[in-house]
Formats: C-alpha cells, structure tokens, sequence
C-alpha cells in the first residue's frame, strides 16, 4: 500500500459544525466541499495533498469505537461540562485541558460524548482522533498528526496553498509524512494559515500511543500555545496519566469520585431494569442486584460491563444470583477469572491465540491466526473453524468483529446462518479491553492458579514474531 493511502476511502463520511440541534453531522466529503466552500484553490493542489495525508477517517473510527463500547447511557457524562475546570477552560483563552483516570473510569465514553458536544458548538472547529493500541496507523505520532493536517484541509481547501510544498517532490514527500518533526512544523504553520478563528482538538487515548510518540507528542500538546504562539487552538487530552503533562490544568477522574461513581449507577440501574424485563424480577431484587454490582465495581464502567455480560448470559433468577455472589471485585480479578474459565484440555492452544492477539501489531483475521498455527507446526489446528472454536473457548476476553458487529461465536443458530468459510475468514479477533493487555504482560506467574501456558510476556512472545512467513506482524518487540 503506498503512502497517504488506506483502507479507508477518503470520501468517507466526515463530521462537521452544524447549527442544526440534534448535533454530530456526519457528511459526504465530496458533497461537503463543493457546497460550502467557494475557493479559487487549483482543484490539483488540494487532491495532491489529501493523497499524501488521509491515513485514517476519524469519524469512522469514532463510530468503531461506539461499536465496540456500546451507546453512552443517558445522562452520564453531562457533569464534565458543567465542572469548573471545564468551563474556565471553553471560556478562557487558548490552552491544554488534560482529562485523565484509571482504566474503566468512563474515559472513552467522555470523549464520544465531547466530541458530540463540541460539534454542537457554533463558534469552533472540531478536529479528534482516537489512538488505538491495537492499530498501527492509530498509534504514531506520525499518524497524529497526518488526522490532524488532514481534518484541517478538509474543513478549510485554501489550505492546500500552504500544504503543497511540503509534498514536492515524491520523495520529499514520503520523507515528510515519516517525520513527526516536520508535520507538527506544518501544523504550526497551518494554524496561522488557517480562516478559522477558533480550533478545538480533542486526542482520545493518548496513553495507547507507542512510549516514544506518547512522550513526544505530550511535550508537544503542552507546550504548542505558549512556545508556539498559536492564538486559536484549545486542546482536550484524554488518557491515563502521563507524567510529562506535570501541572496542566486537568480534570483527575479519581478525584471526581462522586460524579463518575454517580455515572456508573446509573449504567447499572439501566442494565438491571433490561435484565429485569426478561426474568421479571420484582423491585427488591432489583436493587440487591444493583447494590451488589455498585459495591464491587470500584465505580469502574469496565468492570460493572463485564458483570452484566455474565449476569445476562443466566436463564434464571437463581443463576443470576449464584452468578452474582461469584463475581470478583477488580479488573484483575475479572480477567483472572476469564482465565481460570478456559477449559484446561485446549489451554495450550488459547495460550496461543491470546498471544499472537495481544503482541500483534494490529487486529489479525481469523485467517491470519489460522496461518500462525502452521508456523507453530500445528497445522491440524490451522484451519479457520478451529481458531473460530478457540476464540470462543477463551471467553470473555475476546472480541470477534465484521467491522459492523461484534458477533457471538457461541450462538449457534447465528453461526449456522453465517457459516461461510469466506464470512469467518474476514473477522477480526481482538481483546475486548487495552486494560486486557496490560494484565496479561504484567501479572505474575501462577497467580489464581493459572496455568504457566497461559502467561506470556512481551519477552516471551518475541519467537513467536521472529517465525517464518510473519511480516504482517511486528517483525521485533
């Protein structure tokens, strides 16, 4: 694939300042650009540069993200903007805003909600991005900052006047696009440029970029007003914490327990009243179960999702209560728990595919972790209905996905509509949280019980890349 292209066309849909209240606008580029924009730019200059920049479509991946995290709860997240950290800062002049907390605190979800709600405002221009661990172009600062350019030229044509030269020639180009230095040089200068007077850039999941681009790109974002004299840009950084973001103003999720803990009440109470409708409990059963899940979730949306998967999975009363009493309190717990659920007759081939899952570089298919049997030398276990079998033996821990829906492996009225060699052979396996993978490089041998096959570490997987015909992977660790 050469440079500037992707799976992702670039006349996909992409989102913009509406007046009308019922707020995100997703449009088509070409319809968007040749209805509001009256430019005299040369139409080649603008297309050049869109060919070098568009990577990724951000406001696809938002909707990927939503996807796979579910529809915000109604009524959550609305006290971030009434806070008064966040209101000094929409108000105030140019400047950084880090919003930052533990895994499961509700991070991703506030992001979706502001990016819904800034592109309500009338008097800014939303740029976002959603880095992705999981995903190599979502990871880079490179990749930062090429979404960035690249919104910006798709709100503002003229724009490309001030772009071009940086890609000409090819090769220059090609240099360019590689250099994190010099794209954020562009985006300085682009700023200046730019007709609109007000900018607002929220960055998701900073913390799942790569160390190095986390670092820089930190440094960067916290300095950019102050040492770069860009007079119009209001950032939102969204993530774990980041040390180099030291005593920026910043909204600790941590530190708001009331409000988040608030929140994910009331995810629950919406969750328990689905459950409710289809095993008919009464209220008081209700609110044990409710009481039980707020008490052991430690005010994490994470963990209270996972107990509702298992609670909703049980056909009766007495199931959901025994299921119930039986949930760890903790994330670690909980994925010890999908662990120790791993059937012990298939755990060395589990071990494997949670392995090439959580050090791939990116997503892999079904296909793909067919063929990563055959490099093991286990080729009867390489065909795609047995990888299928095995995602489905792991559990919880796993996503399976065809880019529309995450689908149920388990069901097997679903699968027997979907059972298409060539269907299965696209869908993409991933762990169903960041958090996930953290926990399986990091925890120690042994712990809960858990057989030695199934831990690895980052150390301990790096055979497993340096294996014959796997140059679709990260060739070193």
């Amino acid at each position: 694939m050469s440079v500037g292209q992707s799976a992702d066309s670039p006349f996909a849909h992409i989102s913009r300042n509406s007046n009308n209240a019922a707020g995100s606008r997703n449009i088509q580029y070409v319809a968007q650009h040749q209805t509001i924009h009256n430019t005299s730019t040369a139409p080649s200059k603008f297309d050049h540069c869109n060919g070098h920049l568009f990577l990724t479509d951000s406001a696809i991946h938002r909707d990927k993200v939503i996807l796979k995290n579910g529809q915000r709860t109604t009524g959550t997240c609305n006290w971030i903007t009434r806070s008064a950290k966040y209101r000094a800062w929409t108000g105030g002049p140019p400047s950084l805003l880090w919003i930052w907390g533990g895994p499961g605190k509700g991070k991703t979800m506030l992001s979706i909600f502001l990016t819904q709600t800034l592109l309500q405002a009338e008097d800014t221009t939303l740029l976002f991005y959603f880095c992705s661990a999981e995903y190599e172009t979502r990871k880079g600062a490179a990749a930062v900052l090429r979404s960035r350019l690249w919104q910006l030229l798709i709100h503002d044509r003229e724009l490309a006047e001030v772009m071009s030269p940086y890609f000409i020639p090819a090769d220059h180009a090609k240099d360019v696009l590689q250099s994190p230095q010099t794209l954020f040089n562009m985006f300085v200068l682009v700023i200046a440029g730019t007709r609109h007077a007000r900018i607002t850039r929220l960055v998701d999941a900073l913390d799942e970029c790569d160390h190095e681009s986390q670092s820089w790109l930190a440094d960067k974002f916290r300095d950019l007003n102050t040492a770069f004299g860009t007079s119009r840009l209001w950032l939102i950084i969204i993530s774990r914490k980041i040390t180099e973001f030291g005593t920026v103003p910043q909204i600790n999720l941590d530190a708001h327990a009331r409000e988040v803990s608030s929140d994910v009440k009331s995810f629950i109470a919406i969750k328990v009243t689905e459950l409710a409708k289809n095993l008919q409990l009464d209220l008081q059963q209700c609110q044990q179960i409710e009481a039980t899940l707020l008490d052991r979730s430690g005010d994490t949306f994470l963990w209270a999702g996972f107990a509702v998967a298992e609670l909703v999975r049980q056909k009766t009363l007495t199931q959901v209560m025994d299921t119930l009493q039986a949930l760890p309190a903790g994330l670690d717990a909980v994925y010890a728990r999908m662990l120790n659920n791993i059937d012990q007759r298939y755990s060395e081939r589990a071990a494997h595919v949670l392995q090439w899952v959580c050090l791939a570089a990116r997503p892999l298919t079904l296909q793909k972790l067919s063929l990563t049997f055959e490099d093991s030398g286990v080729a009867r276990h390489s065909t795609i209905a047995s990888v299928k079998d095995i995602v489905a033996i792991c559990g919880s821990i796993l996503l399976i996905t065809n880019g529309l829906n995450f689908i149920d492996v388990q069901d097997h009225e679903a699968s027997a509509v979907r059972d298409s060699a060539d269907y299965w052979s696209q869908t993409v396996v991933m762990l169903v949280h960041e958090s996930a993978r953290s926990f399986l490089l990091t925890r120690s041998v042994g712990d809960d019980g858990i057989s030695e096959l199934l831990h690895f570490t980052a150390e301990t997987g790096h055979a497993s890349y340096r294996s014959p015909g796997a140059t679709h992977y990260r060739p070193t660790l």
